[in-house]
């Protein structure tokens, strides 16, 4: 009678598990980084900026959470930790010697650098079949945890070895908690009923604009300017290329 209970209990509960509408899995993402100025007073500002700034690598890695809704759609959420940023080409330096931080280099760099914490919450399609198609679109929370600058000095161009950097934070508008509208496509592959692993290229653009006032006061306080409005709005862009694995309970 015992047994008979036992393999009742055993039995309702790997049912309930079976019919669970809950996954869980991780994303990893490699990510390029940058910036598109939406708004200026001068477009000779603009331009300048835009010929001197460039893309920096970064990195998304989330813990993933998903409800299905029905067959083909599901909710997914969780928490995540990034890279974000962008960075200032590197060029010569005109008279190293001139400045003793500078002496003895031959080139710099700058490199605007945010880590945020991510929570998404995103509508997802994916098929059943074994080789499947996998989209997502929603928004991401995103809030920051710290951001600083980098200056990085170089005795050759564009070789790391013997460089050196120094690090400030960032004191500007990046601070501030933003949304992300976020984008991807992919395919997916399902090794097993239940676990699906899948290839997914990725955007996501940040949708409240700021401004990076440490770049406007500090990298372009030059001649050039000094009779031009430089405020801006910016606004942060990533393209990555995700690979997530998701297994249903």
């Amino acid at each position: 009678m015992r047994l008979a209970i036992l393999f009742l209990v055993l039995f309702s509960g790997s049912n309930v598990l079976s019919q669970s509408r809950f996954s869980i899995g991780v994303s990893t993402s490699y990510l390029s980084n940058n910036r598109i100025i939406t708004k200026y007073k001068s477009g000779l500002y603009k331009d300048y900026r835009d010929s001197k700034e460039g893309y920096l690598p970064g990195f998304d890695i989330e813990l993933v959470i998903s409800y299905k809704i029905n067959e083909k759609y599901n909710f997914e959420t969780g928490a995540g930790y990034s890279k974000t940023g962008y960075s200032i080409k590197e060029t010569r330096l005109i008279d190293p010697g001139f400045s003793p931080v500078t002496s003895g280099y031959y080139s710099e760099l700058y490199r605007f650098i945010n880590r945020n914490l991510n929570i998404p919450f995103h509508l997802v399609y994916n098929t059943k079949k074994r080789l499947n198609y996998y989209f997502s679109l929603g928004p991401s929370v995103i809030f920051p945890i710290s951001g600083k600058v980098d200056l990085i000095l170089r005795k050759e161009f564009g070789k790391s070895e013997g460089q050196t950097i120094d690090s400030k934070i960032n004191e500007s508008d990046e601070q501030k908690v933003n949304l992300s509208m976020d984008l991807g496509l992919g395919i997916g592959y399902r090794l097993s009923e239940r676990f699906n692993i899948a290839i997914q290229p990725r955007i996501s653009y940040y949708l409240i604009g700021t401004e990076n006032t440490y770049a406007r006061d500090k990298l372009y306080n030059i001649s050039l300017f000094n009779n031009e409005n430089k405020t801006t709005k910016e606004h942060l862009i990533s393209y990555g290329l995700a690979l997530k694995m998701i297994y249903s309970l």
